[in-house]
């Protein structure tokens, strides 16, 4: 290959956003209010603020015993660059037990959790205080009832994290639909369940559910809920679903 045939790209060191992350970092660690803090929460009191904290910071040297010879900002840092640890999040699924003692998640045992009942609270009281119709106020409760959909499935994929074939146990009294639902696994185990699963409109049984449970919980004398706004929650779900289940087949 010729030598004009190329060319050669080398990125620049972005010395100011280091300088930047160092001073951040370094105020973090080391300011007045963070030992306050640590000290407070050493002795278990409390204190008007919070800290931060940076594990497996890496340590990185420009420069050898002369850091001056590399740049002014360099010199600063006594050669030192830090670096953040990139890495996935670990998913962990404390404390989430099987739903086996109801008859269906889309009851009270759903509202136990914060991130599904913040959201559907925000979007009744958002709700009743609206008394017309605008792009922006339809925007707004897209918004929030996606929100709510998204977490509802991510509650499910934590529950579909858990041991496979729970909902076998004699005591799981939740709706065939939703153990074929939040049970998958079980599928691999028990040749009947799986038989049962596959013949079964089960997601069409979820979304049914889904869009009753929120009906009844946004419905109030200022906002009553009727078939229509059932419809439009139980098609969202189902869409949802549907993009779910096309990204895994396609992987």
């Amino acid at each position: 290959m010729d030598d004009d045939s190329y060319h050669l790209l080398a990125p620049l060191f972005p010395s100011s956003l280091v300088q930047y992350q160092y001073e951040r970092i370094h105020h973090d660690r080391f300011s007045e209010e963070t030992q306050t803090a640590r000290e407070a929460r050493n002795k278990n009191a409390p204190c008007a603020h919070g800290y931060r904290e940076y594990p497996k910071l890496a340590i990185i040297k420009f420069g050898g015993t002369k850091p001056q010879n590399i740049s002014q900002l360099n010199s600063e840092r006594h050669g030192e660059a830090w670096l953040l640890p990139s890495l996935p999040p670990q998913w962990t699924s404390r404390g989430l037990k099987p739903p086996c003692h109801v008859e269906t998640i889309f009851g009270r045992w759903i509202l136990g959790f914060r991130a599904i009942r913040q959201p559907l609270f925000i979007l009744r009281d958002f709700l009743k205080k609206t008394g017309h119709n605008n792009l922006a106020i339809r925007n707004k409760r897209a918004e929030l009832t996606r929100q709510i959909i998204d977490e509802l499935l991510m509650l499910a994929i934590r529950i579909q994290q858990l041991p496979s074939g729970w909902s076998a146990a004699p005591e799981c009294r939740l709706s065939r639909a939703e153990q074929f639902w939040l049970d998958p696994g079980r599928a691999g185990e028990d040749e009947d369940f799986a038989a049962a699963r596959a013949a079964a409109d089960w997601r069409e049984d979820i979304t049914d559910s889904f869009s009753r449970w929120l009906n009844k919980q946004l419905d109030s004398d200022k906002t009553p809920m009727a078939d229509a706004e059932r419809e439009h929650w139980r098609k969202e779900l189902d869409d949802e679903l549907r993009l779910l289940r096309e990204e895994l087949h396609h992987d």
